[in-house]
C-alpha cells in the first residue's frame, strides 16, 4: 500500500472571479487526490490527500497551469493529520476573518464564447450576455465578497435545466461560472425610445442598429457602464453628438469587430495591435489610413484616431451588425 500524505494550501493573490476552484478540482482529479478546495475570506483554502509525489506534482500545477487570467501566489503549505472523505469537492465559501481580496475585474468575451456567439446552431447564438469562467463581468456583478453567485446581481436569475448541466460538470469550461446565462434563463436586451420599451432580446438589438443607422445616438449599458455610440462615418451623427455633450472638438474613439476591420481604418503596427488584444483591451492611438471613410468630425485636425476592440458579446453584436 503506497504512503499516503494530506497537505493544507493556502493560496492568495488574484484567485477571485477567474474559476480557479474548478481548476484546482480538475487538477486534483488529474492526480487522484482526495479532499476539498475552498474561498475563505478572500483566499483559497486546498486540503488534498494522496501520495506524496502526485502532491508534489499537484502543487506544481496551481501556479504553473493556474488559469490565464488567473495570478495565484501559494502562501503556505503545511502538513494535516485530516483525512478526507473520499473524492474531491468544491465546499461553500467560509467568511471567518478580515478578507485579502482582489476584487475580480470584468474580463473581455474569450474566443471560446466569440465562436459560439456567431454560431447559428448554438444555443447562445447572438445572446448578448454570454460568459464562462474565463470571461464576462465580475466586478460589475459583484454585490459582496466572496465571489459566489448568490452575492451577485445574477443571485435572481435562476439556472434553467442546461446551464445547471453545465456549471455542475467538472469538464465544462463554464463549471462554477458564477454568471452564467442563456437565453432561456438568463438577462434580456431592453431596447428604449420615445418611452416605447422592446423587450424581445433579438428585436432590441435590430431596433439599436437600425438606430445608428438613421444616424441616431444610442447609450448602450454595457459592462462597466454607458457608452453613447453613433455611426463613425456619419458626419451629421457624430456632429449631433457633439452638440449634445458638448464636446466641440476633443477626439472621440472608434470601436470595431476584430483587428481585420480596424486595419482599414488605421495604420497599425505590431506593437500597436499587441496592446489592442491585450487583456486591458485598450484605446490606442494609431495613424490613420488616407483613403478612411471613418468621418473627419471624430477626430478633428489630427492625423491619429483612437482606436479598440469590442470587449463585450453585446458590443461584437452590435459592430459585427451587416
Amino acid at each position: 500500500m503506497p504512503e499516503m500524505e494530506t497537505r493544507l494550501w493556502q493560496i492568495n493573490g488574484h484567485i477571485q472571479g477567474v474559476g480557479y476552484r474548478p481548476f484546482v478540482y480538475r487538477m486534483a482529479n488529474r492526480y487522484q487526490l482526495s479532499g476539498w478546495v475552498r474561498n475563505k475570506t478572500g483566499t483559497v483554502n486546498i486540503l488534498a490527500r494522496g501520495e506524496p509525489e502526485m502532491l508534489d506534482s499537484f502543487s506544481g500545477t496551481l501556479v504553473n497551469e493556474a488559469p490565464a487570467i488567473a495570478r495565484p501566489v501559494i502562501a503556505d503549505i503545511e502538513k494535516s493529520a485530516e483525512i478526507p472523505k473520499s473524492g474531491f469537492a468544491i465546499l461553500s465559501s467560509q467568511e471567518s476573518h478580515p478578507a485579502r481580496i482582489h476584487i475580480p475585474p470584468d474580463y473581455f468575451m474569450c474566443s471560446d464564447c466569440q465562436q459560439e456567439l456567431m454560431q447559428p446552431d448554438n444555443r447562445r447564438y447572438r445572446y448578448p450576455f454570454i460568459n464562462c469562467t474565463q470571461c464576462g463581468p465580475r466586478y460589475t456583478l459583484i454585490k459582496r465578497l466572496p465571489y459566489d453567485r448568490l452575492n451577485t446581481t445574477m443571485q435572481p436569475f435562476r439556472l434553467c435545466k442546461a446551464c445547471r448541466k453545465e456549471y455542475q460538470n467538472p469538464l465544462d469550461r463554464r463549471f462554477h461560472a458564477e454568471p452564467i446565462a442563456c437565453p432561456e434563463c438568463g438577462p434580456r436586451l431592453v431596447f428604449l425610445q420615445n418611452n416605447v420599451a422592446i423587450k424581445d432580446t433579438e428585436q432590441a438589438l435590430q431596433a439599436t442598429i437600425a438606430a445608428l443607422r438613421n444616424g441616431l445616438c444610442v447609450a448602450v449599458k454595457g459592462i462597466g457602464g454607458y457608452h453613447l455610440f453613433v455611426d463613425a462615418e456619419n458626419d451629421a451623427a457624430i456632429e449631433a453628438l457633439r452638440k449634445r455633450k458638448p464636446r466641440p472638438h476633443k477626439p472621440l474613439a472608434v470601436m470595431f469587430s476584430d483587428i481585420e476591420n480596424l486595419r482599414r481604418t488605421v495604420k497599425l503596427s505590431e506593437a500597436e495591435a499587441a496592446l489592442l488584444c491585450s487583456p486591458a483591451r485598450p484605446i490606442v492611438l494609431s495613424q490613420k489610413q488616407a483613403d478612411t471613410n471613418v468621418s473627419k468630425y471624430v477626430a478633428p485636425g489630427l492625423s491619429e484616431v483612437g482606436v479598440m476592440l469590442a470587449y463585450s458579446p453585446l458590443h461584437f453584436c452590435i459592430t459585427t451588425a451587416r
